[in-house]
């Protein structure tokens, strides 16, 4: 009988978050990704959780292949031929954190929506799991996480007319300005003339100005590891648009990872299957989308090797 047992905890390290970060930036410059920051953490914990149970296959020394990349934002772990989804949640908050640490049991009680796609197949593996992790909203939980050594990385989406320029000429020419009286290190984030995903990094000094020498065709976010004290300033010239960043309007997707619960797993087909039956049962509407309970699901370990 599927318990408690059958879940698979793993750590979550920083070096986790950084790479679900990178991705979900990455995500963002093909406008994958939306500008909510709730958003970008819940999606950088879910490659993280991706990332984490590759290297749990790896120590178990577990076979597993990588679909050819065809498109780098794809799911691409093959279990027995199987593609393999993540379907995990972000708890954040230090109550919710506890009573899953503490009284595991609790989660066989939990519910997963998952939406139906086209791009998806019946013998899909779908594996669901919970990342446990603290967040910073707001500039006030950034400053208390720097102040206690903690990592921040604060981003600041672009407006959409830079990410998506039309018939806007090859290259965009971007000016940065900081108005703030010590330096700073700013990263921007966007797409070549080729569409191919790049950064470019500034160092800036007090009230200093810097002229881009990359060749951006989309610019799509600036990022910056320490909480800037004033104003940071882009310059689109051909837009002739002029964005002025406040400190309070930088968001930290920092995810301080805690742990990595993975409960369980069901190809698409079983939990179609599963939902229908219950649905019946339990004489429910049909919506759109599939809903399967925790104590529903298999033992991952079924799936391995």
């Amino acid at each position: 009988m599927f318990s408690t047992d059958d879940f698979i905890t793993l750590p979550y390290t920083p070096d986790l978050t950084e790479a679900g970060i990178a991705y979900t930036l990455r995500s963002l410059a093909f406008g994958r990704s939306k500008l909510d920051p709730d958003f970008q953490r819940e999606q950088a914990a879910i490659k993280s959780c991706e990332l984490a149970f590759r290297r749990f296959l790896d120590a178990s020394s577990l076979p597993y292949h990588l679909a050819p990349v065809v498109d780098p934002l794809s799911p691409h772990i093959l279990l027995d031929g199987r593609r393999c989804a993540f379907h995990i949640r972000l708890s954040s908050e230090r109550g919710q954190i506890s009573r899953m640490m503490h009284h595991p049991e609790t989660l066989l009680e939990e519910t997963f929506d998952v939406e139906d796609s086209t791009a998806q197949e019946e013998e899909d593996l779908l594996i669901f799991g919970f990342a446990l992790a603290l967040i910073a909203r707001s500039k006030e939980d950034s400053q208390k996480a720097a102040a206690s050594g903690h990592p921040l990385r604060l981003i600041y989406p672009l407006p959409e007319d830079w990410n998506h320029p039309g018939r806007l000429k090859e290259y965009q020419s971007l000016v940065l300005k900081s108005e703030i009286p010590e330096p700073v290190d700013i990263e921007i984030g966007g797409l070549d003339c080729d569409l191919t995903y790049f950064t470019e990094s500034f160092h800036l000094e007090p009230y200093y100005r810097r002229i881009s020498g990359s060749k951006f065709h989309r610019s799509a976010f600036m990022m910056t590891k320490n909480l800037p004290s004033g104003r940071i300033g882009i310059h689109h010239r051909e837009l002739a648009s002029t964005v002025l960043v406040e400190p309070g309007q930088w968001h930290n997707i920092w995810v301080y990872g805690m742990k990595i619960i993975l409960v369980g797993a069901l190809t698409r087909r079983e939990m179609h299957r599963i939902d229908r039956e219950r649905r019946v049962r339990e004489m429910q509407i049909r919506k759109n989308g599939t809903n399967v309970r925790v104590r529903e699901l298999k033992a991952l370990e079924e799936f391995l090797g």
